[in-house]
């Protein structure tokens, strides 16, 4: 039987909650600095085209996934059928 470790969990959780909050505080600061810098014309032609590039790359692993989906179907019609074919070859042999 396991014991109870109800201080561990409490710390762990407090622990957590501290480190949430840390990461929310430093991108606010960020963002702060950001809106302090000002945007232009520049900055956002960069992060358009990065954001290009980032939907290239999606695209290109959508069809991966697609190719993988596609093989997954194909092998498991082909099981299916194999399984079926055997069954009804050993229920002619055996009638």
């Amino acid at each position: 039987m396991e014991r109870r470790m109800d201080n561990w969990n409490d710390a762990r959780l407090d622990e957590l909650n501290r480190r949430v909050n840390d990461g929310f505080t430093e991108m606010k600061d960020g963002f702060a600095a950001i809106a302090a810098k000002g945007a232009t014309k520049e900055d956002l032609a960069g992060v358009k085209s990065e954001v290009g590039e980032v939907k290239g790359e999606l695209r290109h692993l959508n069809d991966k996934f697609d190719r993988l989906l596609h093989a997954l179907m194909v092998g498991g019609i082909s099981f299916g059928v194999t399984v079926f074919a055997t069954l009804c070859g050993l229920v002619v042999t055996q009638t």
